[in-house]
């Protein structure tokens, strides 16, 4: 969902959940349960805020108002965060009550068979294992989505980042191509790849010759060419119209972190002011 941010290792596996708004769908007495995905098949995240603490008691009815499961907790006032299982094809209605606070929502299931759906807290699902002790194991992470969104992905190798962005669509394995960004001044840059950034033989295509689009993530901000000469520092006018030339935004160089370095067109036809083997557009 948008503004959500996820760090993860390169064997973990991130699992999309799908979010339905389930009060579009239909009338409810509660706007404060997220459950998704929905319809349910395998299981599903259920969400919502107790307002105090106390003994909360969670109930599954189907459609004919039979009792499939409960479940009682002495739960913290905060965000809770249960699993459903097991639920068969049918509409059914989740009911949460403490005390005088109560909500309710109604879910489809989707599931094979007459499986009955249960409820599982999320603690059960925490891994208790050191990081240690997980070596070779693959790790699942979940986060929810909106069908259509577009994700940033963002692999780390030493020095080298690439940033991916794509629409997901299927199962699929995300693979990075690091490529080596450094300027004149021994900078290193992130990469941002839209597109498979690969040639036609699966080699990396920064000048993207194959149409994908490769691009440097931030602004340059060298100060020599990538054969090593020094780029003149315009301190003036006369000295920004004369050579090949550089200058910081508002003539402060505290800029230079945020928005790079300016140059002239001097500098940029000069053709060794990007890093090796990289172009100005």
């Amino acid at each position: 969902m948008q503004g959500t941010a996820l760090k993860m290792k390169g064997s973990e596996i991130l699992r999309l959940n799908v979010v339905t708004d389930v009060e579009n769908i239909y009338d409810n007495t509660g706007n404060d349960i997220l459950l998704y995905p929905n319809p349910v098949s395998d299981h599903a995240k259920l969400q919502f805020f107790l307002p105090f603490t106390g003994e909360t008691l969670l109930s599954i009815y189907d459609i004919t108002g039979r009792k499939i499961t409960e479940r009682k907790d002495f739960l913290s006032a905060g965000k809770q965060t249960y699993r459903i299982y097991g639920a068969g094809k049918g509409i059914y209605l989740i009911r949460i009550s403490s005390g005088s606070f109560v909500i309710s929502n109604k879910f489809i299931g989707n599931g094979s068979g007459d499986t009955n759906a249960r409820l599982e807290y999320e603690d059960t699902f925490t891994l208790k294992k050191a990081e240690g002790d997980m070596k070779g194991i693959f790790v699942e992470k979940e986060m929810e989505y909106i069908t259509g969104d577009r994700l940033k992905i963002k692999g780390v190798s030493g020095i080298y980042s690439t940033v991916l962005t794509l629409v997901p669509t299927e199962d699929r394995t995300v693979t990075f191509n690091f490529y080596g960004c450094t300027d004149g001044d021994g900078n290193n840059y992130p990469v941002v790849i839209i597109g498979t950034g690969k040639g036609a033989n699966g080699e990396p295509d920064p000048e993207n010759k194959s149409g994908d689009k490769v691009f440097m993530g931030t602004n340059l901000k060298t100060t020599k060419f990538n054969n090593g000469i020094v780029i003149k520092h315009a301190e003036d006018l006369d000295t920004w119209k004369s050579y090949k030339s550089y200058c910081f935004y508002g003539a402060n160089s505290g800029y230079a972190g945020n928005y790079g370095a300016l140059y002239n067109w001097e500098a940029v036809a000069y053709g060794r002011l990007c890093p090796d083997g990289w172009i100005v557009p």
